[in-house]
């Protein structure tokens, strides 16, 4: 996909893994950086 950014919390290696998972702190900064990217560029 053309101008597309893969980004998400927890380690790359459990993405899409029967056992993924993540921290609340990386939950939670990883929430914060997508809102302020769409603020970004939706306004």
């Amino acid at each position: 996909v053309e101008h597309c950014v893969a980004y998400g919390p927890g380690p790359l290696e459990e993405a899409h893994q029967p056992d993924e998972s993540c921290s609340i702190d990386d939950l939670v900064a990883s929430s914060q950086v997508m809102a302020l990217a769409v603020l970004e560029l939706v306004g």
